[in-house]
């Protein structure tokens, strides 16, 4: 379901600038803060995050690492909690959730250009730690 204000699967959701990815909540305060809910499955905002102003500039260095190794670079993995971290960083945008297709434990978000050259699918993956970030190739196995 998705109409300007909520977009809604199964497994994530975008109601309102708050966004979810398998129970990890995370939303953007009036004043720009980042907070979380403590408890996957809890739906309070009770947690502060810390702003990482260089998740996108990590993420662009490993890529760039893997493809100079040789690597041919199509998926960026994340863990719930980093799913919502991508979201809050902008990298995930509404209009890219628009365009999420899921399983029964992942979220995939086709072609994301947010990667500089690179276009990627991001899938979140409810199996993985919550915080997990790699990439994979395109058949799926991890770069290691």
């Amino acid at each position: 379901m998705s109409d300007n204000n909520k977009i809604i699967g199964n497994n994530y959701s975008l109601i309102d600038g708050t966004v979810e990815f398998f129970g990890a909540v995370g939303a953007r305060s009036k004043s720009g803060r980042w907070y979380a809910n403590l408890f996957i499955g809890n739906r309070d905002l009770q947690f502060v995050i810390r702003k990482t102003d260089t998740l996108l500039d990590d993420i662009l260095g490993a890529i760039a690492a893997d493809i100079k190794a040789g690597n041919d670079v199509a998926y960026l993995i994340a863990g719930r909690r980093a799913g919502v971290l991508l979201y809050l960083s902008n990298i995930i945008t509404a209009e890219h959730l628009r365009n999420a297709s899921e399983g029964v434990d992942y979220v995939d978000i086709p072609s994301l250009a947010a990667f500089g050259d690179y276009s990627l699918t991001i899938r979140v993956e409810s199996s993985r730690t919550e915080h997990y970030l790699a990439t994979a190739d395109k058949d799926y196995v991890t770069i290691k």
